[in-house]
């Protein structure tokens, strides 16, 4: 995971195969009332418990 510290205005061409969040241009993102990492959860369907 690469985290990008600059101004969100700026466009940035993600390495293949990353996945951009919390950005404008971003993959993941808030959604509802979800933060990223629910969503990344949820696309990744991993929100069942694995017990």
């Amino acid at each position: 995971m690469i985290h990008i510290y600059h101004d969100c205005s700026r466009h940035y061409d993600p390495l293949p195969g990353a996945l951009r969040f919390d950005r404008g241009d971003a993959e993941l993102t808030h959604e509802q009332d979800r933060c990223s990492f629910e969503t990344l959860l949820l696309r990744a369907n991993l929100t069942n418990d694995p017990r």
